[in-house]
């Protein structure tokens, strides 16, 4: 069996491949978007309760964030 560590692309030409050399461009240009939309709970650490709530509320392909 085989797998994918995270660390892994920060050691190889992979993530320099990708976080460098594709992804600044395609995100700048519009060629790739980060999908789905973010949901903005709130500001601030008094916020991530609420953002606790909704995911055990029951939370599908949706991004939660509290900006900080």
């Amino acid at each position: 069996m085989s797998g994918i560590w995270g660390g892994t692309l920060k050691d190889n030409e992979v993530g320099p491949a990708i976080y460098a050399g594709f992804l600044p461009a395609a995100l700048a240009t519009g060629a790739y978007r980060a999908a789905p939309d973010a949901t903005v709970v709130g500001h601030g650490l008094a916020r991530v309760p609420d953002a606790l709530r909704q995911l055990r509320g029951g939370i599908s392909a949706n991004k939660l964030v509290v900006a900080v």
